[in-house]
């Protein structure tokens, strides 16, 4: 249970914070042609952008940092790493990556062996969709069909849809399925979380088939959490053992651990597959690093063995989704539109909902951003939206939407305040009320490669 204010640490180190005045930042976001990947970082007072680097570590963990031995090959920090990551998963092999792209990347590389396949997945998250079709493969997401409706509580939402994914076995054939991936807390759903019965059931299909069932683990605990919360026959067990078992329903796990790690870098892979990681470890020493530091520092892998073990406590996890749903109810409070129910790392604001005049192809849910940047100094990214999301389908040519126009108020593990939250939905409210006034936007420059747009683009006003 979240209680405002009791929160399970204490600050002992501050940054400090740049504010601006609202004919600044309007004038800086404008320089910026509407897109905050040219806004410097500093004129950002409270940025909800990601969770993914952006926690706050813990004194130990900076401790661990001066403990670093920088040799090449077998530092100890390795041995640490290792040992951290084998108690995670209960899984034998381990390789370090520098995030969890550079992880999502060598597990591609290893199981997607041919061109024109279809890899499914409850839904990918954007860069593990990049490697799947820079591989030549096609990714599919298969949600269950009230993760697709944002007002329709459920405990579940990132659930895969079994029956879809028995069809689509029939239909294509184990040798032209690459892997299922499922992604725990679902990102591309709001923050949702899959329940352990629906992974284990999904796991039996897979490998019933012959299929590797791969598992994105970048915020694991906190779906872990959630199955303790609203799942039978876990309320006992512990967010490590649930994790473990987890786990247990896959061949190969990947990890950004950068989200529940609460490092501000660092990924790894892990698996009891030898063969398996012995490819990925070709690949990982190609784009990477050496197979005992992944393109990471000593110190860089102490922080990751410390900080693992650090995601696990359960009261640090309750605060931390407690924080989620804090902001979720603050908006809730003010009539402000969000996906439900709230998630384990961000608040989704639903931008077709706040500005209904605004069609997807003029980017409702970043209007919003760019709004509430300028009313309050808070910036929160479009995920999943129409301005990043969208995708030429390589099936029929046709150029289609996500079916969202989510605004994502993504909450960094221990840094802001409920003040700070407070402060946040105030700013959102002040966007939603200029109602109609808001305009949407279109491009004057966009990269050729689609998957980018997430990133970087330019825009004018309607």
């Amino acid at each position: 249970m979240y209680i405002k204010g009791k929160a399970p640490f204490k600050i002992k180190v501050v940054e400090p914070i740049k504010w601006n005045t609202r004919a600044k930042r309007e004038q800086i976001i404008r320089d910026a042609h509407y897109c905050f990947a040219y806004v410097p970082a500093e004129e950002i007072p409270i940025n909800l952008l990601t969770d993914s680097g952006t926690s706050a570590m813990s004194q130990e963990q900076w401790a661990g940092m001066m403990r670093g031995d920088e040799s090449y090959y077998g530092a100890r920090n390795w041995y640490n790493f290792e040992k951290a990551v084998q108690d995670y998963t209960g899984f034998k092999y381990v390789l370090p990556a520098h995030q969890g792209r550079a992880a999502e990347h060598v597990v591609c590389r290893a199981l997607i062996k041919k061109p024109g396949g279809t890899a499914y997945a409850n839904a990918h998250f954007g860069t593990t969709e990049a490697h799947v079709r820079l591989l030549g493969a096609n990714p599919v997401n298969l949600p269950v069909p009230e993760a697709l409706d944002p007002e329709v509580p459920a405990d579940f939402k990132g659930n895969i849809n079994l029956e879809a994914f028995k069809k689509a076995i029939k239909e294509k054939g184990e040798d032209n399925i690459p892997f299922l991936n499922m992604v725990l807390v679902n990102n591309f759903t709001a923050g949702q979380p899959v329940s352990m019965a629906n992974l284990k059931e999904a796991s039996k299909l897979a490998r019933e088939n012959g299929i590797k069932v791969v598992v994105d683990a970048a915020r694991v605990p906190e779906n872990a959490f959630f199955i303790k919360e609203r799942e039978a026959g876990y309320g006992n067990k512990s967010i490590r053992e649930i994790c473990n078992e987890i786990f247990s329903y896959a061949d190969v796990m990947h990890m950004s651990a950068k989200k529940s790690a609460l490092v501000n870098i660092g990924g790894f892979v892990a698996t009891d597959d030898e063969s398996l990681y012995e490819e990925m470890g070709q690949w990982l020493i190609m784009f990477d690093g050496f197979i005992t530091y992944g393109g990471l520092s000593g110190r860089d892998l102490e922080a990751v063995a410390i900080g693992l073990s650090e995601g696990l406590d359960y009261d640090y996890l309750a605060h931390r989704v407690g924080q989620v749903e804090y902001l979720g109810n603050l908006l809730r409070e003010r009539g402000v539109p969000i996906y439900e129910p709230t998630g384990g790392h961000g608040v989704y604001v639903n931008g077709e909902k706040v500005y209904p005049h605004i069609p997807k192809e003029e980017f409702a849910a970043h209007a919003l951003s760019v709004e509430t940047f300028i009313e309050s100094g808070v910036y929160a990214a479009e995920n999943p939206s129409s301005l990043g999301w969208s995708r030429t389908d390589p099936e029929t040519g046709k150029y289609t939407p996500p079916p969202f126009e989510l605004l994502r108020f993504a909450i960094p593990r221990r840094v802001y305040t409920d003040s700070q939250l407070e402060y946040t939905a105030d700013g959102v409210k002040a966007a939603m009320d200029k109602g109609k006034q808001v305009k949407g936007f279109r491009f004057i420059w966009k990269p050729d490669n689609e998957f980018l747009r997430i990133f970087y683009y330019k825009l004018e006003r309607l």
